[in-house]
């Protein structure tokens, strides 16, 4: 069962007791990340995240690491698209260690000057780390053209330049625009005492009440096509072609996840099977989702020698074609939906990947659906939902294109035909 709690500061609290173990992990999400940034703001969200980490008013950054670590437990913090999360995992006995923790670095942070310039060294390098990572920066070039002169279209990490310009001042101003109650949701996994986590958060969060009210992501409903490409000095080319996808509060986002599968989800899938094992023309294939308020993308990623680029890119939208053309069968539903449900519940023994549901859910969509109601919404998908999910994404014939690496001319012509 779910637990809903709002406390007097008006930040949301989202719980789920399971006796049986002996952990918990404790999540604080925030409302802010590349969406919620604005010109001059690129990477800021990121950059907050790294500096939650170097020291707060009472604490070193050594001590903040240590306090987690001599207890046995883990802890960790990410940026995305739409939210930063900071999180905790300890044995059950040391929860109030891990709030007291988590409530310091996120109210207490001391942004002190001279660690700033420390961190805008570690991040350049992770800037610079994903610049050898084709396959990465194949997908970030595909988003970045589709929502080009968007937030979506911003990439997380921020830019070279964008870092460089950083200031205490600069991060204070954000942070006090983003991390209030109103925007932040605590999500509890594991075996804990419900009343105890609402006295442990009372005392230690000392937010003041505010009538503010959470964010609205900017994530604006648009696809931009064209053909967006990194010259790169690489032994193999990396290619995405990404088509409109569907938001993720849309009923059939399920569908479309079932479509996936099928599609280019797993060592099965079709677009697997054909181009790598039939073929050889590839060692990775396969597609992914991304799924916003507004919209999302459908995308195919291989990475593959030049020469045979073309040659893969002509491939998928041939099985696009079959897609369009016959859908899929009545076998492959049913087989893809156990699929699916398996590897949900499979899931579900992952006391953080429930508490990473429960706060993602409530922060985003302001609901929690149950494993019941999940499965129940995978159950219902039918051929003629597939097809339907397969007009929306594919029907129009929009998509677009990245590369990154030596990149031959016969894939450009292969782009200008297919247009």
């Amino acid at each position: 069962m779910y637990q809903f709690h709002t406390l007097k500061n008006g930040m949301r609290l989202v719980s789920e007791q399971i006796p049986y173990v002996n952990s918990v992990t404790v999540g604080f999400w925030i409302q802010a990340g590349s969406v919620t940034e604005q010109d001059g703001e690129c990477g800021i969200s990121h950059f907050i995240e790294h500096m939650l980490f170097k020291g707060t008013k009472d604490r070193s950054a050594k001590e903040i690491v240590q306090a987690i670590d001599w207890i046995g437990g883990h802890i960790n913090a990410f940026t995305s698209t739409e939210c930063t999360c900071l999180y905790t995992k300890t044995l059950s006995r040391h929860i109030g260690t891990a709030i007291e923790v988590l409530c310091d670095m996120l109210q207490n942070s001391s942004l002190r000057p001279n660690e700033i310039e420390i961190e805008k060294k570690v991040i350049l390098e992770e800037i610079n780390m994903c610049e050898d990572m084709p396959d990465e920066l194949c997908g970030d070039l595909l988003a970045e053209g589709i929502w080009d002169g968007t937030p979506l279209g911003r990439p997380i990490l921020g830019t070279a330049e964008g870092v460089k310009c950083f200031s205490a001042e600069k991060l204070r101003a954000y942070m006090d625009r983003l991390y209030y109650p109103q925007n932040i949701v605590v999500a509890i996994c594991g075996n804990f005492d419900q009343e105890q986590v609402i006295d442990l958060l009372e005392e230690h969060l000392c937010f003041p009440k505010e009538q503010r009210c959470a964010v609205e992501p900017k994530c604006p409903s648009m696809f931009h096509e064209g053909f967006f490409k990194r010259e790169k000095d690489v032994e193999q080319t990396q290619l995405c072609i990404g088509f409109p996808g569907i938001p993720r509060d849309d009923d059939a986002a399920y569908s479309l996840m079932v479509l996936n599968t099928v599609f280019g989800g797993g060592m099965s899938s079709r677009l697997f099977q054909k181009i790598r094992e039939e073929m050889g023309l590839a060692y990775s294939v396969g597609s992914y989702l991304l799924s916003y308020k507004n919209n999302g993308i459908l995308a195919v990623s291989a990475g593959m020698s030049p020469d045979c680029a073309a040659d893969v890119a002509e491939l998928i939208l041939h099985e696009i074609g079959l897609l369009k053309k016959n859908s899929l069968s009545d076998q492959e539903i049913r087989t893809c939906k156990e699929q699916l449900a398996g590897n949900y519940i499979m899931g579900l023994e992952s006391v953080s990947n429930r508490m990473s549901h429960l706060g993602k859910s409530r922060l985003l969509l302001g609901s929690v659906k149950t494993p019941d109601e999940i499965l129940h919404k995978i159950d219902a998908v039918d051929r003629a939902s597939i097809e339907e999910v397969i007009e929306r994404v594919f029907g129009s014939g929009r998509f677009a294109m990245s590369a990154v690496g030596v990149i031959e001319s016969a894939l450009d012509r292969l782009y200008k035909n297919a247009k």
